[in-house]
């Protein structure tokens, strides 16, 4: 028995993963409106040192190249991106 007390935890597993296909096309439908407007606080978010805002950071890298696959400019894409992150330090041994 799932945990939802229904008897195929499979249904649940596939319920969960529509839902959230839905939440991630109501976010790229979104975000096709002004793609522009995340690439900012992604650049903000890179530059800020420590893992606090990983996650936030990757959703948004994430939908952004779902979306740039999904219209065909996953070059534009990566290169956009190449030019937001900040540039890595190397560490003397």
């Amino acid at each position: 028995m799932c945990w939802c007390g229904r008897w195929s935890a499979g249904w649940c597993a596939r319920t969960r993963h529509q839902e959230a296909r839905q939440v991630r096309d109501l976010r790229l439908a979104e975000l096709q409106q002004d793609p522009e407007a995340d690439w900012k606080p992604v650049g903000e978010l890179l530059a800020v040192r420590g893992p606090r805002h990983h996650q936030e950071v990757v959703r948004l890298l994430d939908d952004l190249a779902a979306l740039a696959d999904r219209d065909g400019t996953t070059s534009a894409f990566t290169e956009r991106y190449a030019r937001s992150s900040p540039p890595t330090e190397r560490r003397r041994p």
